[in-house]
């Protein structure tokens, strides 16, 4: 489970980098290095099938009662 997370927390900082604007593309990469240091997944090839990938998505909306609720950074991320 730890790594399916990974791949969703990864995707949703590039998400926000890439097509929303919300990060930087520092801190998109900070995130992805955090997860790749904790030795956890950050792509899977599942994700390249785009029917599966949209199944899952409509489930997980289904899910939350009509809400897609992704992990997706907005702001500025903590600074250590």
């Amino acid at each position: 489970h730890g790594h399916a997370v990974a791949t969703c927390m990864g995707f949703g900082a590039y998400l926000s980098w890439k097509h929303c604007d919300w990060i930087s593309e520092a801190q998109c990469k900070r995130i992805c290095k955090l997860i790749n240091d904790l030795e956890l997944a950050l792509w899977h090839d599942i994700m390249l099938d785009k029917e599966i990938f949209h199944a899952c998505t409509k489930k997980m909306v289904q899910k939350r009662g009509g809400n897609l609720a992704a992990p997706l950074p907005r702001t500025e991320i903590a600074k250590s």
